[in-house]
């Protein structure tokens, strides 16, 4: 009753949408506006048994630098972002069996236009480890592919959005052409096990992470009132009954595969939850709610034609959506068809659709919270994805290649229909390759939303961008 009261006293000098906006749009960008491709499109080190190069060493790289500045629709001034970086790769062949890699991440990030919103140092420096693990592959009754260290683990067959890309975390305050510079891996083992020396057609997947990694969320500073704190994310403990993991078998068939998977572990993003309300303050704080999933994905090939389709159903503690706070059940489904269209174009169509079960429950629970506890939980349906009981929408990627390669262009639009709403993210851009390795690329980021969506709320990060890239 206290707690009642209290907050009663306070909505008069803050809104509760202001509040469900300014924590929702933390990540707005990345549930609409990521620079997205196919999880399976991640570079993985062949077996090491595979490998018969003589050279034990090898090394590559690459360099790139990338410019953001308010589109024509945006009306904002100054630069929104400059994004340095030099990544560089180095693997050692310790034996017939045996490799070790290690990637580092040297950034220089400057975003002066937020930093002058909230008086913060425009520009960050920082040195990461990307990659660091040991591979060993062996060919004995079955094919043994162990993999241990810091590792990408990109899953999933679909374009653009991936419903069993469990482990994949990104950094989602960079802007970026290419989203593979947002993704980030968990420590971890990752066992595959093909049997028949390899011959057979199943392969078996087991993945342990002992260290969890989280999202990296952007929090735009002109959109959080200042009587709201928003807390560091608090991580899950470093226990045995906190760990995750996950099973995978997958057939690889003539012109097919397919693959099934389970997955215990933790929601990427994190979950906001009132901590401490003052006369004059609010503070939120961020946990990670243990999901559980049981996926599927599969493509296949006939004549031009290439089809993929993903499907994962997730649920947490809030079995039957009674809590309010906490994600119920949801079911995610992506089936689509790519092929070229003559000898230069190339186009894929997707449709997408989110299914969240007990939506009733969950709804009935929200309206008995307090005001300030809903509009947090407003906020966290609409950055996890279940606002909506249906939420259909698609994906369409069209891209040219010139005849002598050079050029290169692509249009990607990524939309959703929420009854009555609809939201678009559109990126057309255009890319020349200079010399071998080097290119550079210029594109638009455009956002297009009805009022209460997502995208409405990201439509300050308009931006035209320009990057320079080197790989070596």
């Amino acid at each position: 009753m206290k707690a009642r009261v209290l907050t009663a006293a306070l909505l008069p000098r803050m809104s509760r949408t202001a509040v469900a906006v300014a924590v929702a749009t933390a990540v707005s960008t990345a549930v609409l506006g990521a620079p997205l491709v196919p999880a399976s499109a991640a570079a993985s080190d062949a077996s090491p048994a595979a490998d018969t190069g003589e050279n034990p060493f090898s090394h590559s790289g690459r360099i790139f630098s990338n410019f953001y500045w308010p589109g024509v629709a945006n009306p904002g001034s100054g630069l929104i972002q400059r994004d340095s970086e030099a990544w560089l790769t180095g693997g050692y062949r310790m034996n017939s069996e045996t490799i070790s890699k290690v990637t580092l991440m040297l950034r220089n990030l400057d975003r002066p236009r937020d930093a002058q919103i909230n008086g913060e140092n425009s520009v960050t420096t920082s040195l990461n480890l990307r990659e660091a693990y040991i591979r060993y592959g062996h060919q004995g009754p079955s094919s043994i592919d162990l993999i241990v260290g810091q590792q990408l683990l990109p899953w999933g067959k679909a374009d653009a959005v991936n419903p069993t890309d469990y482990f994949s975390s990104k950094d989602l305050r960079i802007f970026t052409p290419d989203e593979e510079v947002r993704r980030r891996g968990p420590v971890a083992a990752v066992l595959n096990l093909t049997p028949e020396q390899g011959a057979s057609p199943f392969t078996f997947t087991g993945v342990f992470v002992p260290v969890f990694q989280k999202s990296e969320v952007l929090v735009p500073p002109q959109l959080v009132p200042a009587f709201v704190t928003l807390n560091a994310p608090t991580r899950p403990a470093f226990t045995a009954s906190e760990l995750e993991g996950a099973l995978k078998a997958s057939y690889a068939g003539s012109g097919w595969d397919a693959s099934l998977s389970a997955f215990r572990g933790w929601n990427r993003l994190a979950n906001l939850n009132l901590a401490l309300i003052t006369p004059r303050t609010i503070t939120v704080a961020q946990n990670f709610n243990r999901v559980n999933a049981l996926g599927a994905d599969t493509s296949a090939s006939f004549g031009s034609y290439v089809f993929r389709a993903e499907s994962a159903l997730k649920w947490t503690s809030n079995t039957d959506g009674r809590d309010a706070r906490i994600s119920p059940a949801t079911q995610e489904i992506v089936a689509g068809f790519e092929r070229p269209l003559g000898d230069r174009f190339r186009a894929q169509l997707q449709g997408t659709y989110r299914h969240i079960s007990d939506y009733s429950n969950w709804r009935t629970s929200l309206l008995t919270l307090n005001p300030i506890d809903q509009a947090i939980s407003q906020a966290n349906s609409s950055i996890q994805g279940y606002q909506f009981r249906h939420l259909p929408g698609g994906t369409l990627r069209v891209s040219y290649v010139s005849p002598e390669e050079s050029w290169k262009s692509e249009l990607f639009i990524l939309a959703s229909f929420p009854r009555p709403y609809s939201q678009y993210f559109i990126r057309p851009k255009l890319t020349y390759e200079w010399f071998s390795g080097f290119e550079t690329t210029a594109g638009l980021d455009h956002y297009v939303g009805s009022a209460g969506t997502l995208v409405r709320a990201s439509q300050d990060y308009r931006s035209v961008f320009l990057e320079a890239r080197y790989v070596f």
